[in-house]
């Protein structure tokens, strides 16, 4: 998820929901609020469902809003994922209820066309500031230690790679 916000600050992006739909275990969680944490710009989590029989939606949300969520003050938020199409969505909107937290579904009723800004790249942003902190100037990323976090990301693939048994040279 750091990656994922670097690159999105980096394009000009910085607010976003993010739908964590891979709530697998309480440690992606975690993981996944830390990465939204470091990389310093506004998101809401919309803590929503993952697959298999281990998830920790919904019940978790208590615990995720208690340890992380304490201010409504800062730039992360937390929000519910309450799909209208989940035959408990009204158990889930009453959980956000409960909380004191938004709720997002997916109502697609736009243009998606219409919606998505086209020929736009990142080199196009020079300046990006978030919360009165600049992140990003004449085109480069501050404070973001690019060696380190590329030597994060080549040893968290080959730990994947290792651990599930595939082969290195996927092309």
């Amino acid at each position: 998820m750091l990656v994922s916000s670097l690159n999105q600050i980096d394009a000009g992006v910085t607010t976003v929901v993010d739908t964590l739909q891979v709530a697998h275990f309480m440690e992606h969680v975690d993981a996944l609020i830390r990465g939204l944490k470091d990389g310093g710009r506004r998101a809401m989590l919309s803590f929503s469902g993952g697959a298999g029989p281990n998830i920790p939606f919904p019940d978790d949300i208590y615990r995720v809003s208690k340890t992380y969520f304490s201010s409504k003050d800062q730039l992360l938020t937390l929000a519910m994922g309450a799909e209208l199409f989940n035959k408990d969505f009204r158990t889930h909107w009453a959980m956000a209820r409960k909380l004191g937290i938004s709720i997002v579904s997916h109502m697609p009723v736009n243009n998606v066309t219409g919606t998505v800004v086209t020929l736009m790249e990142r080199m196009n942003v020079d300046t990006v500031i978030i919360a009165g902190k600049i992140k990003k100037y004449r085109g480069k990323l501050l404070e973001v230690n690019t060696a380190d976090l590329n030597s994060k990301i080549i040893k968290s693939r080959d730990y994947l790679f290792e651990k599930s048994g595939l082969k290195k040279a996927l092309f």
